[in-house]
């Protein structure tokens, strides 16, 4: 970089500070309202983009605050995921130096870690259910009691009324997601096999991004709704089909029960849920936690068939007017 370049580089940093001062003033005597009424934290909890991790955080918050009656502070992306959550403070992450003012503040920020990089495409697997792992990084003491769930408030105005036909929300895949991850897709042709067998017995629900692959004879809600309103959707539901993330964890927080396609990436003991049926292949390279590499063809993926799957589906369409 010569020295024009240095300069107007340094002037533009200086305008972007200048044109955010505001802002800054505005977070920083928030953050100091809060402490006044709350309390110093003991640490501000951090996440990144991942919708799902972001979830689960809640449950280890949750077991801190029953034991200590203090609300725990979460600085996040997505406050929506945390409202009506009276355990909670949650601080809005708009990438305008929120980091740099807790700093500045002297108030700790802690991002806890479930699984380090072995190698760009590679996490290690790890040895307990992520949530307890979560619960251990934000220094719980007997984390293997945090509870394997979701603290997550819906209010009754989010909840829709549904008539007729027992309602289904699938996903096809997950290429709207924030850290994409093709170990964890199965084949939308697949899915397709599996709404073509249900859509006679329930009503289904696509949900997901819009750059997912549709599934026919599906209500295709794929980038149509918030947050929120999937999660609600899928509160209002039956059941719920898909791929290890977010709608995983969204449909646990909300009580309603998921098949869940996990091939061989991770194990349903370490990322779900066991009142889900989880459908795993055990391959001789499982769990590998790689993200998008495989020397093996994702046999594991392969292995799980419509077949393989049909005797669940014979279940759910059995128990329909059942299903809770």
């Amino acid at each position: 970089m010569n020295k024009m370049e240095s300069l107007s580089f340094f002037n533009k940093m200086r305008m972007r500070y200048i044109l955010n001062l505001p802002y800054y003033l505005y977070f920083a005597s928030k953050l100091v309202l809060l402490r006044l009424i709350y309390g110093r934290p003991e640490f501000i909890v951090y996440w990144g983009k991942a919708l799902g991790d972001n979830l689960l955080l809640t449950s280890p918050l949750k077991y801190i605050y029953d034991r200590t009656q203090k609300k725990q502070w979460v600085l996040s992306f997505y406050p929506e995921l945390f409202r009506y959550n009276k355990k909670i403070i949650c601080l809005k992450n708009n990438e305008r130096g929120e980091e740099r003012i807790i700093n500045l503040l002297k108030l700790r920020l802690h991002q806890p870690v479930y699984s380090k990089f072995i190698d760009k495409d590679t996490q290690e697997s790890p040895e307990n259910h992520i949530i307890r792992i979560i619960a251990k990084e934000l220094e719980i003491t007997d984390y293997e009691k945090v509870p394997l769930e979701i603290d997550y408030k819906l209010h009754p105005k989010e909840l829709g009324k549904t008539a007729g036909k027992p309602t289904i929300v699938i996903q096809s895949n997950s290429n709207g997601a924030n850290y994409f991850i093709a170990n964890k897709q199965w084949y939308p042709e697949r899915f397709q096999e599996v709404v073509n067998y249900l859509s006679p017995f329930f009503e289904i629900l696509q949900v997901g991004s819009i750059n997912d692959f549709f599934l026919e004879g599906c209500k295709d809600l794929r980038g149509k709704t918030t947050i929120r309103e999937s999660i609600a959707i899928i509160a209002s539901s039956q059941l719920f089909i898909g791929l290890v993330g977010f709608y995983m964890h969204a449909a646990k927080a909300v009580g309603t029960r998921s098949l869940i396609i996990y091939g061989g990436r991770e194990r349903p003991d370490q990322s779900g849920y066991t009142d889900n049926i989880n459908i795993y292949s055990a391959t001789h390279c499982s769990p590998c936690w790689k993200w998008n590499n495989c020397d093996y063809m994702k046999k594991c993926m392969q292995e799980i068939t419509f077949d393989k799957l049909k005797e669940y589906l014979d279940l759910v369409i059995a128990n329909r007017n059942k299903i809770t």
